[in-house]
């Protein structure tokens, strides 16, 4: 298991996107101080992932080898999504209300 502090990363909004249609919520539970914890499965590359997330905290049920060479890339875990939104131009109110209501996706590849 690889256990990751992601801010920007949210599992929900990934797969209410609609840009992953593998990924299937499989458990929703309410943790510590009202945390949602969620996990989900995926296929995909011919490998099944089981991956949950509580806050800003994910797990991905593989070894760090399968991590490092698929799910990191695919998750696109190595851009910095914080610069990006705080590069958005505080006047164009349009992206801003964008960027906050999707913070969480990432471009899956």
């Amino acid at each position: 298991m690889v256990r990751i502090e992601k801010e920007h990363f949210s599992l929900r909004q990934i797969c209410e996107s609609g840009q992953c249609f593998r990924l299937e919520l499989l458990e929703e539970t309410e943790g510590q101080r009202g945390k949602v914890s969620r996990r989900y499965g995926l296929v995909a590359f011919g490998k099944y992932l089981m991956v949950s997330q509580c806050g800003s905290y994910v797990e991905f049920f593989c070894s760090r080898e399968e991590f490092d060479s698929i799910w990191k890339g695919y998750f696109d875990l190595t851009e910095d999504y914080g610069r990006l939104i705080a590069s958005i131009d505080p006047g164009d109110d349009y992206l801003c209300r964008a960027a906050a209501f999707g913070s969480g996706i990432r471009l899956q590849r």
